[in-house]
């Protein structure tokens, strides 16, 4: 961190259903005071925009097919639709029903019928929507032609937007004159950029507590990190514990990775290749992982599996401090 400068430290909670953190440096109190309310002011609007829980809102609106998607919205959906061919299923914005199943199963104490995963997977497996241009990185403002080719009315981006919306605030931040640094959280979604590092610490999957010492502890300079796990959100069916996260290809949640960690140039690939690597596991990810250096997205990551064994990227160990 820059020695200049006035730093300031904020949280509000709920913002997009999350908590949502800001630490940044600027020139003065002034600065720092406006830039706090211009990442506020942003986090609203991508709320109102993006919320999944309001009818009102555009991917709402989208998702039920009473409006077009605008230039927030339609950049977001063509790399979200990028990400789930690249992924060959494993990241997929359309698990709803599949989440639905287990929540009966849950509440019944039995596991689901095994035909009516299979009916939900076989309708997962074709696209629901093209996008055009489709890419990995698409800018806000980019004109989005977006096609449909199946109802779209159980869309959930969560996968992607609440890195998508860390994006969009820290850049929003870094456009205010005086701000040297930032460093946006939205529920455990960062990214660090400007002056200096963030330091940011790894949780202990198999021992989950608030005050408990990481089990590592990176640091990165203008980067991203999302993590992916299992052990604070399960669903109990009988005397089983299941993983939320739900692999799209098969129905069934993930059992052989509890934890994945991805560092990433930006929050929204974080946060995406998070969910990818728990689901693909080790040896799948780390393959389709190296080709995504050809595009220019440097990814590290670190999985943690079912056995306690940790996988790691050839580059993690260098973020550890």
């Amino acid at each position: 961190m820059s020695e200049a400068g006035v730093r300031r430290r904020s949280q509000w909670e709920p913002v997009m259903g999350t908590f949502l953190q800001l630490d940044l440096t600027a020139d003065d109190g002034d600065a720092a005071a406006h830039a706090e309310a211009t990442v506020v002011d942003a986090a609203r609007q991508l709320e109102r925009s993006l919320s999944r829980f309001s009818a009102d809102s555009d991917l709402s609106r989208w998702s039920a097919g009473l409006a077009v998607a605008g230039e927030t919205l339609g950049p977001l959906l063509a790399r979200a639709a990028w990400w789930m061919a690249w992924s060959a299923g494993a990241f997929n914005p359309f698990t709803a029903e599949l989440t639905e199943l287990w929540r009966i199963a849950e509440a019944s104490g039995a596991e689901p019928d095994p035909v009516a995963l299979s009916r939900v997977c076989a309708d997962l497996a074709v696209p629901h929507f093209e996008a055009s241009p489709t890419a990995p990185l698409v800018d806000v403002g980019t004109d989005v032609a977006i096609l449909r080719h199946a109802d779209c009315g159980a869309l959930d981006l969560h996968s992607i937007a609440k890195g998508w919306a860390v994006d969009r605030l820290v850049d929003a931040a870094m456009a205010c004159n005086g701000v040297s640094r930032v460093i946006v959280n939205a529920g455990g979604d960062l990214r660090h950029d400007g002056e200096g590092t963030m330091r940011v610490g790894i949780e202990d999957p198999k021992a989950i507590a608030d005050n408990r010492t990481p089990a590592d502890r990176i640091e990165v300079s203008r980067r991203a990190v999302a993590t992916s796990g299992i052990a604070r959100r399960q669903f109990v069916v009988g005397d089983r514990r299941y993983s939320r996260l739900i692999d799209p290809r098969t129905g069934r949640p993930v059992t052989e990775q509890i934890a994945a960690t991805v560092v990433a140039p930006d929050a929204a690939t974080a946060d995406v290749l998070a969910t990818v690597a728990s689901v693909l596991g080790p040896e799948e990810f780390a393959i389709k992982s190296a080709g995504l250096a050809v595009l220019g997205i440097e990814a590290d990551w670190r999985l943690i599996r079912a056995d306690g064994l940790a996988v790691e990227s050839a580059g993690w160990r260098a973020l550890v401090r």
